[in-house]
C-alpha cells in the first residue's frame, strides 16, 4: 500500500507560505497584533491594563525599531536615488524615473517619511509618560486612548503611502531577513 503524502504536501505549503511572507506583510501584522493589544485594553478591567499595555509598549518598541533602522533608511535610499536622478545598474529595485511616472507612482517625499519618524518620537514620548504614571489610575486610560489615536493615524499613513511604494521599489524579501534577524535580536536583548 502507497504511503499518503498528503501530510507532507500541506507541511511543505504551509512552510512555503511561511517563507513567502516579505516586509511588507510582516509590518502589517504588527499594525494587526497591537490593534488587537489595544482591543484587549480597552475592553479588559483596570488588573489586566497594567500587563496588556507593558504588551504594547514592547511591540511599538520594537516595531519602532526596525523601520527605523531598516525600512525607513531603505525608502530614504531608494527616495534619494529618485529625486538624484541617480542610476545603480547594480540594485535590481532601482527604477527609472520615467518606468515610476508611466505607472502612475508619485515619488516619496522626504516629509512623508520624516512624519513617520515623527509619529514615533510622539508614540515615545507618550509611553513614557504613561510608564510614570499608574496603570489603575484614570488618567492612564486616558494616555492609552491618545497614543492609540497617534498609532491609528500612523498605520494609515504607513499602509497607504509608504507601504504601497515600498511595494513597487524595495526588495521586500531581502529586507524581511534583515527585519526577522534584527527582532531576533533585539526580543534577546530584552529577554
Amino acid at each position: 500500500m502507497a504511503k499518503s503524502n498528503i501530510g507532507k504536501s500541506a507541511s511543505r505549503t504551509a512552510s512555503k507560505k511561511k517563507q513567502t511572507v516579505d516586509a511588507i506583510q510582516m509590518l502589517k501584522a504588527d499594525h494587526r497584533k497591537v490593534e488587537e493589544l489595544f482591543n484587549q485594553f480597552m475592553k479588559g478591567n483596570s488588573a489586566e491594563h497594567q500587563a496588556i499595555a507593558q504588551q504594547i509598549f514592547r511591540e511599538l518598541k520594537v516595531h519602532s525599531t526596525l523601520e527605523e533602522e531598516l525600512f525607513y533608511p531603505m525608502l530614504q535610499g531608494y527616495s534619494a536615488s529618485l529625486d538624484g536622478k541617480t542610476d545603480d545598474s547594480n540594485n535590481e529595485n532601482v527604477l527609472d524615473v520615467d518606468e515610476i511616472d508611466e505607472a502612475g507612482r508619485e515619488d516619496l517625499s522626504e516629509i512623508t517619511i520624516t512624519s513617520a519618524y515623527d509619529d514615533h518620537r510622539m508614540m515615545g514620548d507618550q509611553v513614557e509618560q504613561l510608564l510614570q504614571m499608574n496603570a489603575s489610575d484614570s488618567e492612564f486610560r486616558q494616555g492609552m486612548v491618545e497614543l492609540q489615536e497617534i498609532v491609528i493615524a500612523h498605520v494609515s499613513m504607513e499602509e497607504e503611502e509608504l507601504f504601497p511604494y515600498a511595494l513597487t521599489t524595495l526588495d521586500i524579501r531581502t529586507l524581511r531577513r534583515q527585519m526577522q534577524e534584527r527582532k531576533a535580536d533585539i526580543l534577546s536583548a530584552v529577554a
